[in-house]
């Protein structure tokens, strides 16, 4: 079930401080391991040449 943005903001915003707090970093360290992992595969390929 996907969760639209209105709902994932409303529950969001019912949510104490720091779990807003740890919800959001956990966000962000999240994407930065997308964006390492995008790097390493973009390296890779070429090394690899495709």
């Amino acid at each position: 079930m996907k969760l639209s943005d209105r709902e994932k903001l409303s529950a969001y915003m019912g949510k104490s401080k720091e779990t807003k707090a740890f919800t959001f970093t956990a966000e962000i360290l999240e994407e930065e391991e997308k964006i390492a992992l995008y790097k390493e595969r973009a390296e890779y390929s070429r090394k690899e040449g495709y």
